[in-house]
């Protein structure tokens, strides 16, 4: 029986011991020179938020960033642009050629019925031209926030055509410039073909071109990965050079042909001197790039007219060698000559242009250019429809030139009349950075 009560405490002391060591925390493995930490002092993991993995960079287009710092190392740059412009339309002079109703020898007259306007009274479209733009400029400083840059345009020069023709014959069209008479103050007319009397050639031309250069101080203000904004100021010369000629050629179809050739022509010339202020932003994306530049010039336009024209006839020397004539039908010895006088003059320069970096020295844009300028003399608006008869040969034949024979009114006169300019189109540039 004590054998019993023996073996019953042995196994219970067993029992006990096996469930105190289950229920304590094993000691962790001893790794080679490293020290053992016990369950207090190992430090809690933080648990992480996944994250999306981050968007790879195509090869060969740089990021923002690296547009960034392609854009802090250039220290020079040179550009050049093509320009597919247009001009606002010349005014052209109130109607010079009309056609009508035969009524005896009496040419058609303003007001009259059946009379229609063949060349004048509307405005000339010149159509589209093309032209260029360079630039040059580089950073004075190390830091690039101090500048030069200069530039240079041209719009080459472009005509536009107007002409009538008629042969003289009978039945043919019957051709008149008409004017205001200053000696009647009323409408009146002048034969420029006369059906079985004479033949006549009319044209008009109207032309002009523009060219100028600016040099501009720059001041960077903001220079980050994606953005870039400079102020400029400076100086600027722009000229706008205008004609308008108008021709006739009137042959006798009746016996042997004579000479009778007038020319009238009207040129003006705007120079504008001036400083200038303005701004420009670049905005970076990728390889992308919009680039903005907004100009304001304030000066002088010194405006130029010059005013010339001669008959050419061998009609009063009984078709001799062909003589000439100071004056031809729109301009007489009232109006002929070269003036000159400065107006206070604004030009308004805006280009906006979407580029691509095509390496780390160069690129390309295309993009949209405006350029206006107020206080500008244009040719159509210096002709003066009032005319004195009397003082031109062209009317009256030779009585013009004898002295005494020049009655009324002092007709045509100078005009100076003013008006705008606005060039505008598209523009497409290479530009080479250092």
């Amino acid at each position: 029986m004590r054998t019993k009560r023996l073996i019953l405490a042995a196994l219970v002391s067993l029992f006990t011991s096996s469930a105190l060591s289950f229920a304590q925390d094993p000691l962790p493995v001893a790794q080679p020179n490293r020290p053992v930490l016990t369950g207090t002092q190992v430090p809690p993991v933080p648990v992480l938020a996944p994250t999306e993995p981050p968007v790879p960079v195509p090869s060969g287009m740089p990021s923002t960033a690296q547009m960034g710092e392609i854009e802090r190392g250039v220290r020079m740059w040179g550009s050049a642009e093509y320009l597919l412009w247009w001009v606002n339309n010349a005014p052209s002079p109130a109607p010079i050629v009309t056609t009508g109703p035969i009524t005896g020898n009496l040419a058609p007259v303003l007001g009259q019925p059946g009379t229609t306007i063949l060349i004048g009274g509307k405005s000339v479209n010149l159509g589209s031209r093309s032209g260029g733009r360079f630039t040059i400029g580089g950073w004075l400083n190390q830091e690039s926030t101090l500048g030069l840059e200069g530039s240079y345009l041209f719009l080459a020069s472009q005509s536009a055509s107007q002409g009538v023709a008629s042969s003289g014959a009978t039945g043919s069209t019957f051709l008149a410039l008409p004017f205001v008479d200053a000696t009647t103050g009323v409408e009146s007319s002048t034969r420029l073909a006369l059906p079985g009397g004479f033949s006549g050639i009319v044209r008009q031309d109207v032309t002009n071109s523009l060219q100028g250069g600016e040099l501009n101080a720059l001041r960077n203000l903001v220079r980050t990965d994606a953005w870039t904004v400079t102020l400029l100021g400076g100086f600027r010369y722009l000229n706008l050079n205008e004609e308008l000629l108008f021709t006739t050629n009137s042959t006798t179809v009746i016996g042997p042909p004579d000479v009778f050739i007038t020319t009238d022509r009207f040129a003006t010339n705007n120079n504008f001197y001036g400083g200038q202020f303005g701004a420009r932003v670049e905005r970076r994306l990728g390889n992308f790039f919009i680039n903005a530049t907004g100009k304001v010039a304030l000066g002088s336009m010194q405006q130029q007219v010059e005013i010339s024209g001669n008959l050419l006839t061998n009609d009063f020397n009984g078709l001799g060698v062909p003589q000439s004539f100071p004056g031809g039908y729109l301009t007489q010895p009232t109006n002929i000559g070269s003036r000159t006088r400065n107006q206070f003059a604004v030009i308004t320069d805006l280009n906006v242009s979407l580029g691509y970096q095509l390496t780390s020295w160069a690129r390309v844009s295309a993009g949209y250019s405006m350029l206006y300028l107020n206080n500008v003399v244009r040719p159509g608006d210096q002709v003066d429809r009032r005319l004195n008869p009397t003082q031109g040969p062209a009317f009256i034949g030779a009585a013009a030139l004898v002295p005494g024979n020049f009655v009324g009114a002092a007709a045509p006169l100078p005009q100076f009349n003013q008006s705008d300019f606005c060039a505008h189109g598209l523009n497409f540039g290479l530009e080479l950075r250092y």
